[in-house]
């Protein structure tokens, strides 16, 4: 299969406009607003590279060709600190994974290291991103994660547009950021054009301008806009659908629009699937080939794992097997094992064998349908132990997480939704490129997507009253809220006719996660109530009071406790 290498670097978009058929796709939702990080808080990146090669084993010895790339997993440990001097109500953060990895990538090139750039620059079907995130909280403060606030998201250069001709799923126009390739597909090789050197503007303009309809007018007089078109049309016809736009055929079936090769062509026609043929031809290069062993073993597992499902091998070779690959062998071809070696290459082998593209797809509508098929089917993300298939990638793709805003809100509140001071979480993540759906189309293809959640510090409630001894209140009740770890102090008053007899509560100290409640009581110098004035002690002699040695006794009784 022929390497594809997606680049991770921003261009600057040109504008190409034709008639769409994509209007209201199943795929609209709404595109969120960027934040940044808040400042004061840092993030630092440590990226590693892991190569993984073609590898056998022989008389018990692991042998690996390093000629042979399989794919490359990129792990990438974002570390997050609140610093101890962090005092700010709320945080954002908003990690910039792959442009980490697109800036490091840079910095290689101008370092001219041909084999790290070669590797590293470019990310092929099957390849992965691991993502260890940790946040670290340096601080005195606790925050929690503010509901819903995770979005992750395609970037939106500063050249898009937004208005009502914006035909993008998420509401964007597009650039040469998302050019992708045109491959020779069966509905152009139906016009005449069969190589992929021969489909440019000017040819299929040439070919959709001939075709006639019953009453033998142009079907397509817009020649190339109608490109769109024509492909809803042939592809109703081929498969016996009825949809009005592009994004309504099955996955398989955009597959086929926009990287098409003879196998899958072959098999879809046949069977009516759409298999993952290229993981299987891993099985089949480890299973069959290198231990040369029960091939009849492992022939239904390969099967499934190459998306043949509710059919069992009998049924797929009597469909597909037995007439394409009996004439090649020149005997009949029931099952795997009964196939000649020429047959086995080819049925492997040849899945993903697409010609080298030439031309770039100017399209607006087809350039849509392949950036809303690279973020909704190619492109996803998984959070901690999620498996993420070639099949379920769509429930995983990056525009499954904007139009869900519950998608993978339990991991988040689980694994980072609460930050208490002085500790550290982590959350894993998976960035993940579709092995089977991404095709040489992607050639080069620039994507890149913004990450953001938000939190906010815990706040605690300090109630502060001043009663009289019946609980009436001597002023009005005060309450505030600060954050939990941040000091509190209270004190008592004068109230004119009023002396502080005792407080409940801590009149000092520090706001928790919760209600602090401190109340400061007083008695009423004289009055009614429960406030008795006692008369003088005995032998309390008034003459004794002079200007220069005033002794003043008062005794109060209040129930059986007396205050002097």
């Amino acid at each position: 299969m022929k390497k594809l290498k997606l680049f991770l670097f921003a261009l600057t978009l040109v504008f190409i406009t034709s008639t769409t058929v994509l209007a209201e796709s199943k795929w609209d939702t709404i595109q969120p607003v960027k934040q940044t990080t808040s400042d004061g808080i840092d993030i630092e990146y440590q990226t590693k590279v892991e190569f993984k090669y073609d590898c056998w084993y022989q008389r018990e010895e692991l042998i690996c060709d390093e000629s042979t790339k399989l794919n490359v997993d990129i792990s990438v440990d974002v570390i997050i600190t609140i610093p101890s001097n962090y005092d700010k109500d709320t945080i954002v953060i908003a990690p910039e994974v792959l442009q980490e990895l697109a800036r490091q990538n840079q910095e290689q090139l101008l370092l001219e290291n041909g084999e790290y750039l070669q590797l590293n620059n470019s990310l092929e079907p099957g390849d992965n991103i691991k993502v260890n995130l940790t946040i670290i909280n340096n601080s005195r403060y606790t925050y929690t994660y503010d509901e819903k606030s995770f979005d992750i998201f395609p970037v939106e250069n500063t050249t898009f547009t937004r208005g009502e001709k914006n035909t993008t799923f998420n509401g964007l126009n597009i650039g040469e950021d998302y050019i992708t390739y045109r491959l020779a597909n069966p509905a152009l090789k139906d016009l005449g054009l069969d190589k992929n050197h021969k489909v440019t503007d000017e040819n299929i303009d040439t070919a959709l301008k001939k075709l006639k309809d019953t009453n033998g007018n142009q079907k397509y007089p817009n020649g190339i806009n109608d490109l769109a078109k024509y492909y809803v049309d042939y592809y109703n016809a081929k498969y016996n659908t009825n949809h009005t736009r592009l994004d309504e055929f099955s996955y398989g079936v955009i597959r086929e629009i926009l990287g098409y090769n003879d196998t899958i062509e072959r098999v879809s026609r046949n069977i009516g699937n759409f298999p993952t043929l290229y993981n299987a031809f891993q099985i089949y290069k480890d299973k069959f080939l290198q231990d040369n062993q029960g091939k009849k073993a492992y022939q239904d597992d390969v099967l499934k794992y190459a998306g043949f499902t509710g059919r069992d091998a009998t049924e797929i070779f009597a469909n597909f097997a037995k007439d394409e690959y009996s004439k090649m062998c020149g005997e009949e071809v029931t099952s795997f094992d009964t196939m000649c070696e020429e047959a086995q290459n080819e049925f492997f082998a040849n899945y993903g064998n697409e010609m080298s593209p030439y031309i770039l797809e100017t399209n607006k509508d087809i350039l849509n349908l392949s950036y809303n098929y690279f973020y909704n089917k190619n492109f996803s993300l998984g959070l901690e132990d999620d498996e993420v298939t070639d099949a379920d990638s769509n429930k995983y793709s990056i525009g499954e997480y904007i139009r869900d805003e519950d998608k993978g809100e339990d991991t988040i509140k689980e694994q980072i939704g609460l930050l208490e001071s002085n500790t550290a979480n982590g959350l894993k993540m998976t960035f993940y490129i579709n092995g089977a759906y991404t095709c040489n189309a992607y050639l080069g293809y620039n994507f890149m997507i913004n990450m953001q959640l938000s939190y906010s510090a815990l706040k605690g409630v300090l109630v502060v009253n001043h009663v009289d001894s019946d609980g009436n209140r001597l002023t009005e009740e005060v309450t505030t809220t600060d954050l939990v770890g941040n000091e509190y102090t209270t004190e008592k008053k004068d109230f004119e006719g009023y002396t502080f007899i005792t407080v409940e509560g801590e009149p000092i100290g520090t706001y928790i996660d919760g209600t602090i409640r401190v109340t400061y009581y007083y008695d009423k110098n004289t009055g009614t109530g429960n406030i008795e004035v006692l008369p003088p002690q005995t032998g309390f002699n008034g003459s004794n009071i002079t200007t220069t040695n005033v002794e003043t006794i008062t005794l109060y009784k209040k129930e059986e406790r007396e205050l002097i």
